[in-house]
């Protein structure tokens, strides 16, 4: 089992997640931020287009390995589209 810790907010607050969790491997890991940005999605689409639903994965020693978004885009018939 390896330890991952999850940051869903910016990178210049403090760290929510002071334990961390434990994981076999890191698919495992994948599949709870994956699940994470689900339930976050659920509490609301970020009202700003430029403004993605992340959670970052980090490694035992804290160093940032993976980040799992969801975007949303708008794209309109004529081609225009907002990121």
């Amino acid at each position: 089992m390896t330890r991952f810790y999850f940051r869903t907010g910016p990178t210049d607050t403090p760290w929510q997640d002071e334990d961390g969790y434990e994981f076999p491997d890191l698919p495992a890991a994948l599949d709870e931020a994956k699940r994470l940005v689900a339930e976050m999605a659920i509490d609301g689409i970020p009202t700003a287009i430029r403004e993605p639903l992340e959670v970052e994965i980090y490694n035992p020693d804290r160093v940032k390995i993976v980040t799992v978004s969801l975007h949303l885009c708008i794209e309109y018939a004529g081609g225009d589209s907002q990121r």
